[in-house]
């Protein structure tokens, strides 16, 4: 993954993408994922999954491109499962490092459930997410490189 692709996902959170979104449409389609295909899969996961505050996007979409990696397309192989668990549990302990936490509500200081909620968010999320965009897919970037 080239360092355009970190600034590229960086951009896309700046445009009309979520956090999810921007991670999986930028870095995915070094693993063959189509941009429009990254962009539905991903649609549900910003604002900590569904708007809910839990996990950040950022991280859900590096999560997916790890899958991308270490995957099959048919059948169950237990050494390739386990190599991407492991290599997630390892970007959840960066990124955690890095940020204190994985929960979006924690990152971004908001309660994301309420249409009220969000709008107060905007503009925090609009000036903490695109960084935490850049750091997750650099960091699924030199994880995947060091693989």
């Amino acid at each position: 993954m080239a360092k355009s692709t970190v600034s590229d996902a960086a951009a896309a959170m700046l445009g009309d993408y979520n956090c999810a979104q921007a991670v999986l449409a930028s870095c995915g389609e070094t693993f063959g994922l189509a941009r429009k295909t990254a962009i539905s899969v991903a649609q549900t996961l910003g604002g900590g999954v569904a708007g809910t505050g839990n996990v950040c996007g950022a991280v859900t979409g590096a999560l997916m491109v790890i899958g991308l990696k270490h995957s099959i397309a048919e059948g169950f192989d237990a050494a390739i499962k386990e190599k991407a668990t492991q290599l997630g549990q390892e970007f959840i302990s960066r990124f955690k490092a890095r940020h204190g936490t994985i929960l979006c509500r924690e990152l971004v200081g908001c309660d994301l459930l309420t249409r009220e909620d969000r709008a107060r968010a905007k503009p925090v999320t609009a000036s903490i997410c695109p960084g935490l965009v850049r750091d997750a897919a650099g960091m699924v970037n030199e994880l995947l490189a060091e693989d």
